[in-house]
């Protein structure tokens, strides 16, 4: 009987996964998802404090780059980063926030909002979320540099620090860790001025 009931649920478990095509084809439902090894996986709305953070970001990349007449956008929560397969597993991430060129984000218009493979947005940002830290630290670095993304943020209020990671060959290397007043620096750019305690006392 224990042994009917494994192969139930392995069949149940094989019945369920999808490409990552199918995936796409499903008719939006207004859910936030990721796509991980075959299954929709749900996040949670974001709320409070990850929110004011993650605004805020967008708010201080747009303004940049309005400044310094960069052809880019910065948005939130808008579009998932398709990870190349690796070892069997395929993968969807949504960053909190990312930054990509403006031609970039036009052509998104027109199409399932996905940067594909061999199109990666020049950065993206995650709000470290309690419960979910190794995935933002660990797993979604690796991820985002085999995708090639250029430049990852590691946002972490929960032990007040903000890492900088820049892609170097297939990895990230880390570019600095920055806490309590200090400024955050970029290499992808360079004139951004931003404080660390300014980023976490941010409000709406």
């Amino acid at each position: 009987m224990e042994a009917v009931r494994k192969s139930e649920a392995i069949a149940m478990t094989q019945a369920k996964l999808l490409t990552y095509e199918e995936y796409l084809q499903r008719p939006y439902d207004g859910r936030r998802t990721e796509f991980i090894d075959g299954e929709i996986v749900e996040l949670n709305p974001p709320r409070g404090r990850h929110t004011d953070i993650a605004m805020y970001l967008y708010r201080k990349l747009e303004g940049y780059f309005e400044d310094q007449g960069l052809l880019l956008v910065a948005r939130v929560y808008a579009a998932q980063v398709q990870i190349p397969p690796s070892g069997g597993k395929i993968r969807g991430r949504v960053p909190d926030v990312f930054v990509c060129t403006t031609e970039q984000w036009e052509a998104l218009q027109d199409q399932t909002a996905v940067f594909r493979v061999g199109n990666p947005p020049l950065m993206a940002i995650e709000v470290v979320s309690p419960g979910n830290a190794q995935v933002d630290i660990g797993a979604k670095r690796a991820e985002y540099a085999d995708a090639g993304v250029q430049e990852y943020w590691i946002v972490n209020a929960l032990e007040g620090y903000i890492s900088v990671w820049t892609l170097g060959g297939r990895f990230y290397e880390e570019f600095g860790t920055f806490s309590a007043d200090e400024t955050v620096r970029s290499k992808v750019f360079p004139n951004l001025k931003l404080s660390v305690a300014q980023v976490f006392r941010a409000r709406g």
